[in-house]
């Protein structure tokens, strides 16, 4: 079995910080990063970059659309050359895969090109999971935190994989005012008391407790406890923690409990 992670999020939340993070910590995966945003030409540490078939901008001004249609038609153009892209880039090797998708949300929703990838990726013997980012300030106000539950919800019904929902940037608890503490927001303790202040974010707070699918892991790299029960908590996911040789391969000596990620972030 080979791996994949597809990671995705709403922009601004470190999804292409968290690949270059990612490719220096599983060097000895021998990871491939591809760069899927068309938008974002800075893409020089990237193995691949989908702004070879066409950046955003170049391709807005000559067919005279905005920027999300520029986007949605380089990936489906993209999508179509799977098999090329795979061939030239991918196939032989062992290496694990990182997908870098656009921030974009309404494409999730309206676009078979995310699942056309992962099917692709299935058939061809990977294991695909989604990295779902979003950045701590979307959960610090009574909106947001329910925009992002809910958006994080709809993602793990539409897309075909597993997933695995991550707030990231924890290592700005301090400055923001959460209004919750982080451990409660990570584990939707506080929907109950969200969906009782507004009618609108009560219904919204119904569907996703009543799809019983949402938890998050946190992010920080200021703590590598959390980053190594994220990784973990992935490679559960995919399969490849149940490998015989994975303790030894890893380096773990040791996983740290959820107490003792989460007690860093406790109000005293």
């Amino acid at each position: 079995m080979k791996y994949a992670e597809v990671i995705i999020g709403p922009p601004g939340s470190g999804k292409s910080t968290y690949v270059m993070c990612k490719k220096e910590w599983l060097a000895h995966r021998s990871p491939y990063t591809v760069n899927l945003d068309p938008g974002n030409c800075n893409d020089r540490e990237f193995d691949y970059s989908i702004c070879s078939i066409s950046p955003s901008l170049m391709y807005q001004e000559k067919h005279n659309v905005g920027p999300n249609m520029s986007t949605k038609c380089i990936l489906e153009e993209f999508s179509a050359r799977m098999d090329e892209f795979f061939q030239e880039n991918i196939e032989g090797t062992d290496h694990y895969i990182l997908f870098d998708f656009p921030g974009q949300v309404e494409f999730f929703m309206s676009s078979d090109v995310p699942n056309n990838i992962i099917r692709y990726l299935k058939s061809n013997g990977y294991s695909v999971v989604i990295v779902n980012l979003v950045d701590l300030v979307f959960f610090s106000n009574d909106h947001s935190l329910i925009s992002s539950y809910l958006i994080s919800t709809l993602c793990l019904c539409l897309l075909e994989s597993a997933q695995i929902n991550v707030i990231s940037k924890c290592d700005s608890w301090r400055k923001l005012d959460l209004g919750y503490p982080l451990e409660d927001v990570a584990s939707l303790e506080c929907l109950e008391k969200v969906g009782k202040k507004k009618k609108i974010h009560d219904e919204m707070a119904s569907f996703v407790q009543n799809q019983g699918l949402l938890a998050y892991e946190i992010l920080d790299y200021d703590n590598p406890d959390t980053v190594l029960s994220l990784q973990i908590e992935i490679d559960k996911a995919s399969g490849l923690f149940f490998e015989d040789d994975y303790f030894a391969t890893e380096k773990i000596t040791s996983i740290p409990s959820k107490d003792d990620v989460l007690s860093r972030y406790r109000l005293e």
